[in-house]
């Protein structure tokens, strides 16, 4: 089950000037900023979170990047208004959509920074509680221009004194103090937004008329495509994702959610969706899921039911990507669907969009807006900029580099970067030319040369330590790093200030917070492949060794979930990359605990290459009969066994357990593993003579390894009371159930996932020899813990959500047993598949509870589908499945009990069964013998009228009346039923 969100304290931004208040810095002190520094101490001691200037300071980008960072995060503002005017802003307000004002009045005018804070929070919006300070207690003596003062009074009589706030005058810390200790801030709700940066707010130049076509063309179920034009058709860099980026957070207001996700490939696609359920996003209950598909599904469902979001599918550079998207598109039409791709073809329903380069204006603008008091001036600073921009064609991110470059010392000048980018060009041409006309556009497909000599003038800026490690984050995924987990890197040392470095010349992305950071592909490739000549790379080693010791943990344990999900995609991209190149380990690791992750989860699909890949890595490496390679043959079969390929999954049995008794001897404790689980294979195959003497051994290899009260040992103890229930053995089978659940509540306490499944266990032995008040309770008990410890949609869960509604079905309670075995038989489906052995057992279950409760027409389809998939399995496997036969006779029973005649019944079993030979293969139950309702009906009742009339037996004559009536109202209710 889901855990509560967090509880977060309420975040305060306190506004309020720091100009014009005194003349001395002592003065100052005793004023305002004094007030607001015992204001903040105030709401801090209350639980809240304050963020309070204690002078204005925004971000380079801008004031507009600073209030939406800070403001729109905030769950209210704390307005300190004095006398004072505060700094003037240089240039007046524009109607910016990413401001958030909505008044008209706001526009064109010119505000000071500190009224500028109130009027975005207002318009948000944002709960504001102004507070006008007045008097020599909160207020120090100050003088100030007369038109100021003027200014700022109509600003408190126009957009304070007008607003719905409550607001007040204070002339003492006292009042003031009672009045903030009495406010109620709500928390605002905030959409879920995962997107990837920041707004640049007025630093985003050149793409009005871009952005106003975006927001014209989405319309509610349809997808919009940023691509390129031909002419840089594949080029990357264009800025496809960041005006993406820029247009949902200048209209944030107008959706329910701004989501994100990759879609590289169809893999990263279907992640990604599930990833959504993630407490940072969605918060769904199903983010404890074990299974990406159970995830998968339920995030699918959210974009379902919430209409209003808006949907970012990054970079679909592939067909088969393309193809997953647009699926995707047709499951989810309530929302805003924006794509960015460099395909430019696209299906019939999406609205392409050419973003072409900036113009070269635009291009000058940039570069002067983005180093704008961060650069040494110079008269021909435009001059300089013109022709920086046409060395790098208008590309957005050579652009934003560029500008980084500049002001990562903050003493440079444009003049320097375009003599650092001209000689760096220089340098690369004659490079290419030495090695032969072409060679560049073999090393650097679809790589556009200005953001290759833009990279590395940036990357000569660089120190050798952040060189070093930008080298090594290369190897990676593109996928957020968690920055927590670099830090414990000690080579290159200091880590967080090399990770300022290269945020600061835009080699890489910080998220807001700092938790994680993200490298741009495109300027991984060029790294990559700078090191080709290095064999092997020691970035790339340096990066295997790091995962090496940071993917640490039982992939199969929940517990180790959260450090183990971030590092996945980073973990699977450094061992293939390392597998390429010949490195088996820790490659063949990290690839074989990777999919152990992905497992259990009930990723199937996805863990089933990287263990075929783990395996090759491990036989290349220690050679075909070495223990390794027998669990790297285990863990593989056990996935086929679990997708039901169980004659591809036992000779992988077989072979590992042949490696393990020559490696470890007959008694090892590996080699009673391998007992077991192909004594599962075994048994699921119908062979149980041949799985229980190898159970039996396993269970005696154990006790002598471990002693009798060994975790492994109520495994075994568990999996031989099973096979025994199931050859109805069942006193044999309850005392080793017992045992087992003694073991385990010992060994994990009472509320673990593997003493539900011994409670389960025994409840099922209780129940099959009638005992089910002791059942009940044992049940309801196990489906407690599955679902507290693994999620609400677990496969364990349907188990036991199955079994209990068995019980309530045989104490005649048929409603209550219905939702939950519809329950069960959606959670089974979405983990296994449609035509998996469970999904059919739960179709069976369903349709004998609704044969009982006389909806025949509902009850066959399910019967008829279980039957076709225990009928693919035994095609599959070439052993009848063990429920077969047993399937084969309820569905006869049940077409019988809808009045089809024995022709018929055969004639529809054989068409189910011909795979597997025709109906004439299986013994079938006899007909059932058609008792003569409405005759029976009429008879009794004409024995019953004689007795009366002949006035004798008048009590066998009533017997006779109700008996009659009881037939002849059965007969009725089934010809209406239509049977």
């Amino acid at each position: 089950m889901s855990p509560q969100a967090p509880a977060r304290p309420v975040r305060v931004f306190i506004s309020r000037t720091s100009a014009g208040f005194a003349a001395t810095a002592a003065e100052r002190d005793a004023g305002l900023q004094r007030t607001a520094e015992k204001v903040a101490a105030v709401l801090e001691s209350l639980g809240c979170k304050v963020d309070a200037q204690p002078t204005f300071t925004p971000h380079w980008a801008g004031v507009k990047h600073m209030l939406v960072d800070k403001l729109h995060d905030c769950d209210a503002v704390i307005a300190l208004l004095g006398p004072a005017h505060g700094s003037l802003m240089e240039e007046p307000l524009p109607a910016d959509p990413r401001l958030g004002l909505k008044d008209p009045r706001t526009h064109g005018g010119t505000w000071s920074y500190a009224q500028l804070e109130y009027l975005v929070a207002r318009d948000l919006p944002r709960p504001i509680f102004p507070f006008l300070c007045e008097g020599p207690e909160l207020i120090a003596p100050f003088t100030q221009d007369p038109d100021l003062a003027r200014r700022q009074q109509h600003f408190i009589d126009t957009f304070v004194k007008d607003h719905t706030a409550t607001w007040q005058s204070y002339t003492t810390w006292a009042g003031l103090e009672a009045a903030l200790r009495a406010l109620k801030i709500p928390h605002v709700s905030l959409p879920p937004n995962n997107l990837p940066f920041l707004t640049l707010g007025s630093l985003f130049v050149g793409r009005d008329e871009f952005l106003e076509k975006i927001r014209t063309q989405l319309v509610p179920g349809t997808a919009t495509v940023i691509t390129q034009p031909a002419a840089i058709h594949g080029m990357g860099g264009v800025g496809k994702t960041r005006t993406a980026v820029e247009f949902a957070l200048a209209h944030r207001s107008a959706y329910t959610a701004l989501l994100f996700i990759t879609a590289d490939s169809a893999d990263t696609l279907h992640r990604d969706i599930a990833a959504l359920c993630g407490p940072l996003v969605l918060n769904l209950p199903e983010q404890d899921a074990q299974e990406t598909e159970v995830q998968y599904q339920a995030a699918l469902r959210w974009l379902q039911r919430h209409p209003g979001w808006f949907l970012l599918v990054d970079n679909v550079d592939s067909e088969p990507a393309q193809k997953a998207v647009a699926e995707l598109t047709r499951l989810i039409p309530a929302g805003h669907i924006l794509i960015t791709t460099r395909l430019a073809a696209w299906p019939t329903g999406f609205l392409p969009l050419d973003l072409d380069v900036l113009t070269p204006a635009d291009s000058v603008r940039l570069l002067l807006t983005h180093t704008d008091g961060r650069r040494t001036t110079r008269p021909d600073d435009t001059a300089t900029a013109e022709k920086i921009a046409t060395h790098l064609d208008g590309l957005a991110l050579a652009l934003e580099q560029a500008a980084a470059w500049v002001r990562h010392r903050g003493s440079r000048t444009l003049a320097d970067y375009l003599a650092a980018w001209e000689k760096e060009n220089a340098r690369l041409l004659s490079n290419y030319q030495d090695k032969g006309a072409g060679d560049y556009h073999k090393d650097y497909p679809h790589l556009p040369r200005p953001l290759l000599v833009t990279y590395q003038t940036s990357n000569a800026q660089l120190t050798p330590q952040a060189h070093q490690l930008f080298r090594l984050l290369s190897w990676l995924a593109p996928d957020p790093i968690p920055a927590e987990a670099l830090a414990h890197l000690t080579d290159p040392p200091d880590v967080p200030g090399l990770l300022a470095d290269l945020a600061d010349l835009h080699i890489l992305t910080r998220t807001a917070d700092g938790t994680t950071v993200r490298v741009h592909r495109l300027l991984q490739q060029i790294t990559q492949i700078e090191q080709e000549t290095e064999s092997p790379p020691p970035a790339l080693l340096a990066a295997l060794a790091w995962v090496d010791g940071e993917y640490l943990g039982d992939p199969a344990d929940v517990r180790a979930w959260p450090v183990l999900l971030p590092l996945t995609p980073h973990a699977i991209a450094a061992a293939q990359a390392g597998a390429a190149r010949h490195l088996p380990e820790p490659a063949a690791r990290l690839l074989n605990d990777a999919a152990g992750l992905l497992k259990t989860r009930a990723d199937h699909h996805h863990a089933e290459p990287l263990y075929r890949q783990s395996l090759a890595l491990a036989e290349q490496h220690h050679g075909p009969e070495h223990p390794v390679v027998a669990s790297c043959l285990n863990n593989l079969a056990e996935l086929l066994r679990a997708t039901n390929r169980q004659s591809e999954s036992e000779p992988l049995m077989r072979r590992a357990l042949g490696i393990d008794e020559a490696s470890f001897g007959p008694d090892h404790p590996k080699v009673a593993t391998r007992l077991n689980n192909l004594a599962q294979l075994l048994k699921a195959t119908n062979r149980l003579a041949d799985a229980e003497p190898l159970m039996r051994r396993a269970l005696g290899i154990d006790e002598a390894a471990f002693g009798p009260d060994h975790p492994d040992v109520a495994r075994d103890l568990n999996n031989l009371a099973l096979l025994l229930k199931a050859t109805n053995r069942l006193p044999e089978a309850e005392p080793l159930m017992r045992r087992a659940l003694g073991i385990d509540e010992a060994a994990f306490g009472p509320d673990h996932p593997e003493v539900a499944r011994d409670l389960n266990n025994l409840a099922q032995v209780l129940k099959a020899t009638n005992r089910l008040p002791e059942a009940e309770p044992l049940m309801r008990r196990a489906l407690g813990i599955w679902e507290a410890s693994l999620g609400a949609d677990h496969p364990r869960v349907a188990a036991g959500l199955n079994n209990l509604a068995a019980l309530l079905q045989d104490t005649n309670r048929q409603s209550e047993a219905e939702p939950l075995m519809r329950r069960a038989l959606g959670i089974d489906e979405a983990s296994f598949g449609p035509d998996h052995p469970e999904v059919a057992i739960r179709l069976n279950n369903l349709a004998r509870l609704l044969q009982n409760t006389n909806r025949l027409a509902e009850a066959e389809p399910l019967m008829r589908r279980m039957v076709g998939i225990f009928v693919q399995f035994t095609r599959a496997t070439g052993h009848p499945h063990p429920h077969l036969q047993t399937a084969v006779g309820n569905y006869w029973r049940l077409l019988e009990a809808m009045g089809d005649g024995e022709a018929v019944v055969r004639e529809k079993l054989d068409a189910v069964l011909a795979p597997v030979g025709g109906v004439d293969k299986f013994p079938l139950p006899s007909p059932q013998a058609k008792f003569p309702v409405a005759g029976c009906a009429v008879g009794l009742a004409v024995v019953g009228g004689l007795c009366w009339w002949l006035g004798f037996l008048r009590e066998t004559a009533w017997v006779a009346g109700v008996w009659a009536v009881l037939a002849f109202v059965g007969w009725v209710r089934r010809k209406r039923a239509g049977k």
